[in-house]
């Protein structure tokens, strides 16, 4: 393993096998690279990777800690894996490269231009089981949000599958699953200050079991006068249901 433990610069960098680690709190510019199959860069925690050149990537770009940036603002090919833990991956222009989210991860695909990311997105949503980490975010920095005006929809299989995001009926994003999801598995929302069109995949079941324990605890408690002119909170059993009994019996 190899440490970036301060700000530097390089070219033409080659990472053959093993992982090149950017430090907490390091920036690296790297103006070209190749990342070898075997090969990783990493970020720790606060950490920034700026690749501004041409990247040929087979191998993995991995933004693993918290607050650390893997800035793509250059040209990347080569097939790899931008691998998404408590970082951001940030595209500037077009890729084919896979987004993978690691499970019970915290961070964002950041895609500058939307249009052009053709990659596939892996593991997104994915907490202790499917659908239940809100806290991933892929960020369409570009496209301003605008309740409704903007819409989605997702079609597919049980493996995978494309959303389509849209902007007064024109499509201005469409991006492939790894994955079973349905059109509610998404949620689109303003970006931060307003500024772009941010997709996270909200618990499943969270919004269900809120309006259960609401309609428990309304259902469940009855007022009456109290002494001093209050009113006296107590819990009421629930009504017993009728049974049903078989016609002919």
């Amino acid at each position: 393993m190899y440490g970036v433990s301060a700000g530097a610069t390089d070219s033409g960098t080659l990472i053959d096998s093993g992982t090149v680690t950017v430090s907490a709190g390091a920036t690296l510019w790297l103006a070209s690279a190749t990342i070898g199959k075997s090969g990783m860069l990493e970020t720790a925690s606060g950490a920034t990777a700026i690749l501004s050149g041409t990247v040929s990537n087979s191998g993995t770009l991995y933004a693993s800690g918290a607050n650390s940036l893997i800035d793509i603002a250059g040209v990347i090919s080569g097939g790899g894996i931008l691998e998404i833990g408590n970082g951001t991956v940030e595209i500037g222009g077009a890729s084919s490269e896979t987004a993978s989210f690691t499970a019970k991860g915290s961070g964002t695909l950041e895609l500058n231009n939307a249009g052009a990311y053709t990659g596939k997105i892996s593991g997104f949503g994915s907490g202790t089981s499917a659908h239940t980490d809100s806290s991933e975010a892929i960020d369409l920095a570009a496209v301003t949000y605008s309740a409704g005006v903007m819409g989605s929809s997702y079609s597919g299989t049980t493996t995978s599958g494309v959303l389509k995001i849209t902007s007064g009926g024109a499509t201005v994003a469409s991006l492939t699953f790894i994955g079973k999801y349905t059109s509610a598995n998404f949620h689109l929302a303003a970006g931060a200050g307003g500024s772009g069109t941010v997709i996270t995949d909200p618990p499943a079941s969270v919004g269900a079991n809120v309006g259960l324990l609401g309609g428990y605890i309304a259902g469940s408690f009855v007022t009456a006068a109290g002494g001093w002119g209050g009113a006296i909170l107590r819990e009421e059993p629930p009504a017993q249901q009728a049974l049903l009994t078989p016609h002919g019996s």
